[in-house]
């Protein structure tokens, strides 16, 4: 396939033989010494620890070997062209070495070094550009600069020696690698892997929109998540909808408000201002937590898309809750179910009168911390053949209070909702952050190990469970 910046295109095969970008079978380290602090030291150590199966060379002033890699002078020097050189050297020979690249044969080139456009002077813009100049005269795919670079595990490819190398049918593309570091971990936990993560940075050659659509065109991956701070790309929307046509694609939208865009520019150059919501067309799932991100990556990546959204319950503890969440529902175009008369009767017996409303949403009134009658209520809608799903509030810093004076009263109400959906993917939480302490976190990691959805906001549930496959998608 092609991906295209500015009006060139460049060749990135994923199938066949291994590509020289996603499956490289040489890597040369460029800046890379025997120093402790030195970054290619890092880059070289990384490689190791995802046990890289193929060869390792390093470039350096002296030609020494680091740590068993063998070492040559320049990229010319060494036995024979790597298909990926990573440059961690100065900023000012960073265009230097890509033209040495070049003229040794590198297919690919990951730019770690920062200091282009990110500093917003002429210069540095310019020095950029050359760079950028010299990748696409010479037919090599650039990543960066002022990036981390790749993360594929299958590949024995990553930039930590702490990362997790489990394989899995997520692609990250994303402008930061700190938010790649953190969702790699975070879905990890929850025992699901990434096939191929992209830390872009400034995305000079490829940005967020050339990255997601090479990406999506693959069938190792079942779902994008997407992390951009501004748009770089004149057409982002576009290739961002061409992707969407393949997998579902859940953005994390970054910076908001005058310190965040500006902090954004520091961070990538990232030009145009921040990028709102409004702006995703059709089939993009919008976001604007890390947490968020990954809740949405998960349920896509463990659900196929739906032809259209499904028939929610909503089950809340008051009456306003659950007129905000048909509100959030409604406006995302996602329905709530309409309960059988049998439904009804049901609730009514398993609560009595403690149900304010028997209708959808369901209000829990005055006992909403009752374990029989959440069991009750839950069983019955699972029942009823009009409801796909059901988003359940859980108030657990409530729970945590009557924890204090009957202890393992909250253990005993999450083992509920944990055995309720052991056997079914009927059950997701509206959850939403009350008290930041380890416990809370540590709930909402053993529902999300367990395959329980866990959102903060209804909209952010609105928007996951509103996105469907579309009549034109290709698979």
């Amino acid at each position: 396939m092609n991906v295209h910046h500015t009006g060139h295109a460049l060749p990135l095969p994923l199938g066949g033989p291994p590509s020289a970008l996603l499956n490289p079978r040489h890597v040369a380290v460029v800046g890379a010494s025997n120093r402790p602090s030195n970054a290619g030291l890092s880059f070289v150590r990384a490689l190791r620890a995802a046990r890289f199966g193929g060869r390792v060379s390093v470039v350096n002033r002296d030609g020494a070997d680091v740590e068993g890699a063998l070492g040559a002078t320049s990229l010319g020097n060494l036995p024979d062209p790597p298909d990926l050189a990573i440059l961690a050297v100065p900023a000012p020979l960073v265009t230097r070495s890509a033209k040495e690249a070049a003229a040794a044969g590198v297919r690919a080139l990951h730019v770690f070094t920062g200091g282009f456009t990110e500093l917003s002077g002429a210069e540095t813009a310019a020095e950029q550009d050359r760079l950028v100049r010299t990748c696409d005269e010479a037919g090599i795919a650039l990543i960066g600069p002022n990036c981390m670079g790749l993360y594929r595990p299958r590949a024995g490819l990553a930039f930590r020696e702490d990362q997790p190398m489990l394989d899995g049918p997520v692609g990250i593309v994303s402008q930061s690698g700190g938010v790649v570091i953190a969702a790699t971990h975070q879905l990890a936990a929850h025992g699901l892997g990434v096939s191929t993560a992209v830390s872009f940075g400034n995305g000079a050659q490829l940005g967020a929109g050339a990255w997601s659509e090479f990406l999506a065109e693959a069938e190792e991956h079942s779902v994008l998540a997407v992390y951009v701070e501004s748009a770089n790309e004149p057409d982002l929307a576009e290739r961002l909808e061409r992707a969407a046509r393949h997998r579902p694609v859940v953005v994390c939208v970054g910076p908001s408000g005058r310190p965040a865009t500006a902090a954004a520019r520091r961070h990538t150059g990232a030009p145009g201002g921040p990028l709102l919501p409004r702006e995703w067309p059709d089939g993009v799932v919008a976001v604007s937590s890390i947490e968020q991100l990954v809740t949405a990556t998960e349920w896509h990546a463990r659900r196929p898309l739906p032809a259209r959204p499904p028939r929610v319950a909503v089950v809340t503890i008051s009456g306003g809750v659950g007129v905000l969440a048909a509100s959030s529902l409604e406006a995302a175009g996602v329905g709530l179910s309409r309960f059988t008369d049998g439904t009804r009767q049901a609730l009514l017996g398993h609560a009595g009168q403690a149900l304010v409303s028997v209708e959808n949403p369901v209000d829990l009134g005055a006992r909403y911390l009752s374990r029989k009658l959440a069991a009750g209520v839950l069983t019955a809608l699972r029942a009823d053949p009009g409801v796909d799903l059901t988003l359940f509030h859980l108030v657990w810093d409530h729970l945590v209070d009557v924890d204090r004076r009957s202890p393992g009263y909250a253990a005993g109400y999450l083992d509920l909702l944990l055995g309720h959906a052991k056997d079914s993917e009927d059950l997701a939480l509206y959850f939403p952050p009350m008290v930041d302490d380890a416990q809370e976190r540590g709930v909402r990691d053993q529902l999300r190990r367990a395959g329980i959805p866990v959102f903060e906001t209804w909209d952010a549930a609105a928007r996951v469970l509103s996105t469907t496959r579309s009549p034109d998608r290709t698979n």
